[in-house]
């Protein structure tokens, strides 16, 4: 028992070292710039399951439901679907009003990340005073 929790501690700490040197090569602007996307969808398929909720209760309209069916050509259980499912919200079945969360909240997110992008004027701030 203590040579296989040696091994594996220490194959951890390579696993560990292995993931951080990994990252370290990664410029840090092309890092965040991916991360913030897989924040935007991440948050985006978040709105769009309150929604579904939301129709579930009856508290809101479907719009239409579903708008489409793609159970067949990737299921919600299957493996691709379960990781898309958890990293941007994908509906085999969605109703219209998903789509629309869906749809406004990528706006709304990607507006405001474009915003607090841009390059900022500090001199006209500075000169105020």
């Amino acid at each position: 028992m203590l040579l296989g929790s040696m091994i594996g501690l220490l194959a951890g700490i390579a696993t560990g070292y292995a993931i951080y040197a990994g990252l370290l090569s990664i410029p840090a602007r092309r890092f965040f710039a991916v991360t913030g996307i897989l924040v935007l969808l991440l948050a985006a398929g978040m709105a769009s399951q309150s929604a579904h909720f939301l129709i579930q209760a009856d508290l809101l309209p479907s719009i239409a439901a579903p708008l489409w069916d793609t159970s067949e050509l990737l299921p919600e259980d299957s493996i691709p679907g379960m990781l898309l499912r958890s990293l941007t919200g994908y509906d085999a079945r969605p109703a219209g009003m998903q789509i629309v969360f869906y749809i406004a909240t990528l706006i709304a997110i990607g507006a405001g990340m474009k915003w607090a992008n841009r390059p900022h004027d500090i001199t006209k701030k500075q000169g105020s005073h």
